[in-house]
């Protein structure tokens, strides 16, 4: 039954696939390809689309897919897909468009185009034997004209020593000789002959080497028979750069170029030589060696390790060598090396005369690695894995800000590169504690840490988390503030009045947040030219003790305004506004205007002393007489000074105390005077008769 449904599903596939197809085919059955001309003419270099020249039927199909070709590039070169051709040289190519199935051509001539003028530089020396070099700084004009048009000669019989070849994609010329020396060339272009001289040196070999100093190899067995050196010779265009290996003594080692291969029963120490021989003047003598030790397959009886107990950090390599051989040229390829904990200690290599091991594994341990001869002689070494702690570095600020709705991309925490364990988990709590994944959802994606933040509790105008990353056992966090997303209009709803006095003036009024408004450093003030203004914050930090406590009032800040010395002569209505700014991590911004509006109404100034009162005339004394007391002593009464202003539109009088002189008892009553400084730095003069 299982069978016949498969069949089933597998027929309708087929049939779908099918009908698709013969759809498809109907579609452009129908479908011709033609040009409205059979040639066009371009300018040597010209460029023209000839998809303006096709015809494609029926009409409905002209945004079908096309593919151009061209019969020789090195004449016209068409563009795939939209048909453009460009002329690169004289002479005729066909292009051909096809579709479906269809196709059509159009023959494209190349017109050449006449030089004017014709320049090659006048010598060129920086050329070497066997390397090309491109000939630049050739003139042709007018500029379409393709360079390979040009026809080059060697003069003096040198023309079997140098060959001049054109690259098509580059749209140079490169020169190339055989053997150093001064070439006298010449260039010819439709009626322009120029000459230039070449200058070739030879670029001998300064450095040759050779991939091994030194090999070992057996003469006995099936294995390290054979080796295969390479070299490396600078500069890598060096013009001569033949070589010969040979070695020395014969008859211990075959030489295949760089291929090694020992003789059966044969050993000693063989010398190969790798030897460039100078080809011609200014070319040099160099040459490179190899020591190949050749030896019999001879048992190891006995051997000792490099350590005999070594401590690795997890993550970690580290290598133990065979040492002390005995006989001295035993064969230390058949010593095998075993781990009695593979997942603890890892072996990249278990034969031969070393063993590199990877420690690997979580947790701290001791294992015992074993190296053993084919006759059974082992020796031992602990190797004992540490695992290393984890810590966490964070570029990411404290007390950072979120506003629901919006999801922040943050950087990740940052493990010690030598940590055992390095993979990091993150997790949002609230203040107290608990898990957030009600408020936050946080995704550690590939390249970036993503904090989806939800809505907040209906009673609650911010709330603070922490953001919390883990590393095995070690912990790291960073505070997350989330206000309201409408905290600051909500918040915020003042509108004050006034009084234009001297001095200072302070109002104030309750906001929240306050406390993160100044650490964010966003509060900004836009003040009319004629007035200075100061800001301060009033009150500490507020701390709320947990979550039952929360109050909207006890929690709002109150925010202090000082406006300095308003001045007497402005206009009779003014106005300053305070923009407050709030930003989240991302630059997302709350904003809310807070206006001022503020009335000249300074009258002036007003005095009382024992019961007398008066208006101040400034720049004219006060008088004030002394008191008699019983005691025969004289009391300089005090003296109160105001400022006289209107408080509000309707021109409401109003008097504030801006300042006093206390009182003085004297023994004689003698003409006294006072300075008081009523504003700024002019003094009042205060006269006791």
């Amino acid at each position: 039954m299982k069978k016949l449904y498969l069949k089933s599903v597998l027929l309708l596939v087929l049939t779908l696939l099918f009908g698709f197809t013969s759809c498809k085919k109907d579609e452009f059955k129908n479908l011709s390809l033609s040009f409205s001309t059979s040639k066009v003419e371009l300018d040597e270099g010209g460029y023209e689309s000839l998809k303006k020249y096709l015809v494609i039927q029926p009409s409905n199909l002209d945004t079908i897919t096309l593919a151009w070709s061209s019969s020789d590039e090195s004449v016209v070169t068409v563009t795939p897909r939209k048909g453009g051709a460009e002329a690169v040289s004289d002479g005729t190519a066909t292009i051909t468009v096809s579709a479906y199935g269809k196709s059509a051509s159009i023959k494209v001539e190349v017109l050449p185009l006449a030089v004017t003028d014709f320049k090659v530089p006048g010598a060129i020396k920086d050329i070497f034997v066997n390397v090309p070099r491109p000939i630049e700084g050739i003139e042709i004009t007018p500029g379409g004209v393709n360079p390979a048009r040009i026809s080059w000669s060697c003069k003096d019989g040198k023309e079997s020593k140098v060959v001049f070849q054109y690259n098509q994609e580059e749209h140079l010329w490169y020169f190339t000789a055989t053997e150093a020396g001064t070439y006298k060339v010449e260039a010819t272009i439709d009626e322009f002959t120029v000459s230039s001289e070449f200058t070739v040196s030879v670029k001998p070999i300064t450095s040759l080497k050779l991939s091994e100093e030194s090999i070992s190899l057996l003469s006995q067995g099936e294995e390290r028979r054979t080796a295969e050196l390479t070299y490396t010779l600078e500069p890598e265009d060096a013009s001569y750069q033949e070589v010969e290996w040979s070695a020395t003594p014969s008859g211990i080692i075959n030489l295949d170029k760089g291929k090694i291969t020992t003789i059966d029963g044969k050993e000693g120490t063989v010398t190969v030589t790798l030897k460039h021989k100078a080809k011609a003047t200014g070319d040099k003598d160099i040459e490179a060696t190899c020591k190949v030790v050749v030896t019999k397959n001879i048992p190891v009886e006995s051997f000792t390790l490099s350590a005999s107990a070594i401590s690795v950090d997890i993550r970690k390599t580290a290598t133990i060598s065979v040492k002390d051989i005995k006989p001295a040229n035993g064969d230390v390829s058949k010593i095998v090396w075993k781990s009695a904990d593979w997942d603890a200690v890892y072996l990249k290599n278990t034969t031969g005369s070393s063993c590199t091991f990877e420690a690997a594994g979580t947790e701290t341990k001791t294992v015992t690695v074993t190296a053993t001869a084919p006759n059974g002689y082992s020796q031992e070494v602990k190797v004992t894995v540490k695992k290393v702690a984890s810590t966490l570095t964070w570029d990411l600020t404290d007390n950072i800000f979120f506003f629901p709705g919006k999801s922040y991309n943050l950087p990740f925490a940052e493990v010690n590169k030598d940590a055992t364990i390095q993979s990091v988990k993150y997790a949002v709590y609230t203040s107290d504690g608990y898990s957030a994944s009600n408020y936050m959802d946080v995704d550690a994606l590939s390249s970036k840490l993503k904090i989806t933040v939800k809505s907040l509790p209906t009673n609650y105008d911010y709330m603070e988390f922490r953001l919390q990353a883990k590393c095995d056992d070690y912990k790291i966090s960073r505070k997350i503030t989330v206000f309201k997303s409408d905290i600051l209009s909500e918040s915020i709803s003042v509108s004050s009045k006034l009084k234009n006095i001297y001095g200072t003036y302070k109002t104030h009024f309750w906001i929240i947040p306050s406390l993160y408004l100044r650490h964010n450093d966003v509060f900004n003030i836009i003040k009319d030219s004629v007035y200075t203004s100061t800001s301060a914050w009033a009150g500490g930090d507020y701390v709320l003790a947990n979550k039952s406590d929360y109050d909207r009032n006890k929690d709002y800040k109150e925010m202090t305004f000082y406006f300095d010395d308003l001045g007497e002569s402005q206009k009779e209505e003014d106005n300053i506004t305070i923009n407050l700014y709030l930003y989240d991590y991302a630059r997302n911004c709350q904003k809310a205007d807070i206006k001022f509006y503020l009335y000249y109404s300074f009258l002036g100034y007003y005095y009382r002393a024992n019961g007398k009162s008066g208006n101040i005339k400034m720049g004219e004394p006060v008088t004030v007489n002394y008191v008699k007391q019983a005691d025969n002593k004289y009391l300089a009464p005090a003296v109160e000074f105001y400022q006289i202003y209107y408080s509000d539109a309707n021109k409401t009088k109003v008097m504030d105390l801006s300042g006093s002189i206390s009182e003085k008892t004297y023994t004689t009553k003698v003409e006294r005077s006072e300075l008081f400084y009523i504003r700024d730095n002019e003094p009042l003069v205060i006269v006791y008769k």
